[in-house]
């Protein structure tokens, strides 16, 4: 590739100007999810980043794999788990003391919805996709992470979407909405659309949110 200093001088500075903004915006999105949190009055239960290398794995750097780059924004698509349970046990085990309506949730940070579409930024969103699981029956098997989140698929949004595990012990319904991040600017714009998104899921759960 032919260049110059001066053209990779350029390069370097969108490089960094890209970081800091990044930074920035991992902040806000943080800061975000942690209001959503408070206003849900929900707990953390566990998280998944498909876009993260530990360090026992960081080897494979040297593998050529393709868009290697991606592997290296932790932030891009992550989830976060938590939940709303009525009973915890003594021994703070609160996995093992299900109830009916006991109620998951995931927030699902969608920093490119166009991304596996292939399509222009322009045309792409970014969202927070908040997923809801509510407890008809529950008997452990292994842990909720394995029981439920990986077994079951997304719903389409918008719509309930029922689900049961093969030995019938345990059964979820499962609610979710995207919304769309440049709506969510301030205190009161993510208050109004956590308001009415709550609303909503309220309905079609059948349970207050």
């Amino acid at each position: 590739m032919l260049m110059n200093q001066n053209d990779m001088n350029l390069i370097l500075q969108d490089v960094r100007k890209a970081y800091r903004l990044l930074a920035d915006y991992q902040q806000r999105i943080i800061e975000l999810i942690t209001f959503i949190k408070k206003e849900l009055d929900i707990e953390h239960f566990s998280y998944y980043f498909p876009n993260y290398y530990t360090l026992r794995y960081i080897d494979k750097i040297y593998n050529g794999e393709s868009e290697i780059g991606l592997r290296f924004l932790p932030m891009m698509d992550f989830r976060l788990l938590l939940h709303k349970t009525k009973n915890i046990s003594n021994n703070n085990v609160w996995q093992y003391n299900f109830q009916k309506d006991d109620l998951f949730f995931e927030i699902y940070v969608a920093s490119d919805d166009g991304k596996e579409d292939k399509l222009p930024i322009c045309d792409s969103r970014s969202e927070i996709r908040i997923y809801i699981y509510k407890c008809l029956k529950y008997k452990r098997k292994n842990n909720w992470y394995h029981d439920v989140w990986e077994m079951s698929e997304y719903p389409e949004f918008g719509k309930v979407t029922p689900f049961q595990d093969k030995s019938g012990e345990i059964e979820y319904q499962i609610y979710g909405e995207s919304l769309d991040l440049s709506e969510m600017y301030d205190e009161e714009s993510v208050r109004s659309t956590l308001d009415a998104f709550r609303k909503r899921a309220s309905e079609k759960l059948e349970q207050e949110i």
